[in-house]
This record gives C-alpha cells, sequence and structure tokens, in this order.
C-alpha cells in the first residue's frame, strides 16, 4: 500500500493505493463524524422536499398535519414509500384534504367575486 500525494498541500485527507489498484480516502475521525452529519442533514431535508411535494399534490387542508399522520405511518410501517404513505392517509383520513367538489366551488365564488370587482370599476 502507498499513499498518494496527488492532494492539495493542505488538504487533511489521504488517499491509500493499494497493490490491487484500488484506492481509498482516508479521513481524520472528527473529519468523518462531520461529513458524515452533514450526509445526515442532506438526506433528511432532502426526504423533506420529497415528501411535502408528495403531499401537496393531494391538496392538504394543512401540510404539517398530513405530514406528522405520514411520517407515523412511514415509522410503523418502514416499507411504504413515500407515495404510498401519502395515498394511505388520503384513503384513512379523508378528512385531512380538500375535496375536488370544494376546490370547483371555491373557484366559483372567487370568479364571481373578481367579475363583480370587475363590475364595479
Amino acid at each position: 500500500m502507498e499513499c498518494n500525494g496527488k492532494l492539495p498541500l493542505k488538504s487533511d485527507l489521504v488517499v491509500f493505493k493499494f497493490p490491487n489498484g484500488e484506492e481509498r480516502v482516508g479521513l481524520k475521525p472528527e473529519d468523518y463524524s462531520k461529513f458524515m452529519e452533514l450526509l445526515e442533514h442532506l438526506w433528511e431535508e432532502n426526504f423533506q422536499f420529497r415528501l411535502e411535494q408528495e403531499i401537496l399534490k393531494t391538496l392538504p387542508i394543512d401540510l404539517e398535519d398530513v405530514k406528522s399522520v405520514v411520517i407515523n405511518e412511514m415509522e410503523d410501517n418502514q416499507e411504504l414509500s413515500i407515495p404510498e404513505a401519502v395515498e394511505k392517509v388520503k384513503r384513512e383520513h379523508p378528512n385531512l384534504f380538500h375535496h375536488p367538489e370544494e376546490i370547483k366551488f371555491l373557484n366559483q365564488v372567487f370568479e364571481k367575486l373578481e367579475e363583480e370587482l370587475l363590475n364595479k370599476e
């Protein structure tokens, strides 16, 4: 095994080259911990983003309420994907979501209000 000196001088990384040609990077334990924390944080942000995007497709009444129910569902059944968990929550808790009839009615109300406001000018 040999150390590869192709890294910048101030780098704390060490590249080890094994006789079979395989290369591996070595870090200080504290740098490795920071790196793993960063990865965990990025994973959590990505998960939250994907979860919110999936929930928003279903027209939730309150995003945070639905999110907490979906997360609980996923903790209870770790086999569920995000879309599956959201769909299951929507089926089992329809009261957490707007219904197409409500949206249609609200659109009609807003259209009438807009028309009235335009006619007053």
